[in-house]
């Protein structure tokens, strides 16, 4: 999915691309976007542009109380809130696949090919399995969605 955003830059053959795809990592794993341009590291993998981690904030319905619920334990309630909490986090970590994003300066009208990988400090741990490499032609700023890593 590619959307358009608003670039206000006073250059106007630079142009902002962001990219941004979901993909499962543990403790200490970054992705990098690699490609075949210089603002993306030329297919290395050291000089490729590490993606941020977003952190999206689960929102529950929060539970209305009355004056009259006086038979309410609020304090075990409480309690089990904070235990689901703790086990959904964990969950969350090994689990559930997280957005990671990063914004490139690219030329107007600039094709490129890239892919995504999954780094632990500054080794590669993982590379993008794909039967071809991603790729785009950046005719004005915009946000491409890649999905999900591998797919």
């Amino acid at each position: 999915k590619i959307a358009r955003y608003n670039n206000s830059s006073n250059n106007h053959n630079k142009i902002k691309v962001k990219f941004r795809i979901q993909c499962a990592t543990n403790r200490g794993q970054h992705v990098r976007i690699i490609g075949d341009c210089d603002e993306l590291g030329n297919w290395d993998m050291r000089k490729g542009k590490r993606m941020r981690r977003t952190h999206q904030v689960s929102v529950s319905p929060s539970r209305t109380h009355s004056d009259d619920e006086d038979d309410v334990d609020e304090h075990a309630e409480q309690r089990l809130q904070q235990k689901a909490a703790a086990a959904a986090s964990v969950e969350q970590e090994r689990h559930d696949m997280t957005t990671w994003l990063c914004e490139v300066c690219l030329t107007r009208n600039q094709a490129i090919e890239y892919q995504y990988i999954v780094c632990t400090y500054s080794s590669l741990l993982n590379w993008e399995s794909l039967p071809t490499q991603r790729s785009a032609v950046v005719h004005e700023s915009m946000i491409i969605d890649d999905g999900v890593y591998g797919h």
